[in-house]
């Protein structure tokens, strides 16, 4: 009932333009729920860089044990189904978009072959500054909401990006898609998640109609990007804007997972946009 009462709370004080406000809050409660082991996760690992408090709660779950470990598992998945579409016995480039704190691509050196080229890109200016200073064996780069990159055409063999266009506008979706194409080389693997059908019961009954009728829903914020801002796509919204650019390697639907929403994963190839004439 409590939880309820609060899952209610919240979303009319997003509603009514608090959302940052209860973003703070919430912040404020999971880290003190996460002091001790937190403590005692830095202390155990002196040597392990682990970034500030807010800039991983921003990105992840504000538990350090977590973002280093579930980082590991998450980048090894990552691997293994890129390797499903890509040949990985030869160097390979592979970029990072949307990689905040680096949970993820820290450990892409030691999964990759020798050789292969690692970036990571996100428009937190201190994100980026803290990944540069702390992060070996990747090169980061500051992006803005909108595109471009700065980067040149067929930059990149493989592009993965978790969680990032869940909290995107819709104005910015086709954008980035065809941004991302331009720097991925000729048949290129892009991965992306997505808040897919296993979120509906995160919508409003009138959202869920919509949703179910291929219109996507934004939960919007004070802030474009920022985790507070909630996007959800649905499979015909997404097929439709990136038909004439990529072939769908595979469709992984999300599901639930111990009654938590699993994001939907598309792993996309690059195809000439004129040489696809399919409506």
């Amino acid at each position: 009932m409590i939880k309820t009462y609060l899952k209610t709370a919240s979303r009319f004080l997003r509603k009514s333009g608090f959302g940052l406000e209860v973003d703070k809050l919430i912040y404020f409660y999971h880290f003190l729920k996460n002091r001790k082991a937190n403590l005692q996760f830095e202390k155990a690992n002196p040597d392990l860089p682990l970034p500030p408090p807010y800039m991983l709660f921003e990105s992840y779950k504000l538990n350090y044990e977590a973002y280093y470990k579930d980082g590991y598992e998450t980048a090894k998945w990552i691997i293994g189904l890129l390797g499903a579409h890509l040949d990985l016995n030869k160097p390979i480039r592979i970029l990072d978009w949307g990689c905040g704190p680096s949970r993820v691509i820290r450990h892409l050196p030691k999964l990759v072959n020798p050789g292969s080229i690692i970036a990571g890109s996100d428009y937190n200016k201190n994100t980026i500054a803290w990944n540069k200073e702390n992060i070996t064996g990747v090169h980061f780069i500051l992006n803005q909401l909108q595109p471009p990159l700065d980067l040149e055409n067929n930059s990149f063999d493989a592009i993965y990006t978790i969680s990032i266009f869940t909290h995107l506008s819709e104005h910015l979706f086709t954008p980035w898609i065809e941004e991302l194409h331009r720097i991925l080389d000729h048949e290129g693997i892009l991965m992306i998640t997505l808040h897919g059908e296993a979120f509906v019961s995160r919508l409003e009954a009138d959202e869920r109609e919509r949703f179910l009728k291929g219109e996507p829903i934004i939960h919007e914020s004070n802030i474009d990007g920022h985790r507070s801002f909630g996007a959800f796509h649905p499979v015909k919204y997404v097929e439709a804007r990136i038909k004439h650019l990529f072939q769908i390697e595979q469709f992984i639907p999300g599901t639930l997972i111990n009654d938590i929403p699993q994001q939907d994963m598309w792993i996309l190839r690059k195809q000439d946009s004129t040489s696809n004439t399919t409506t």
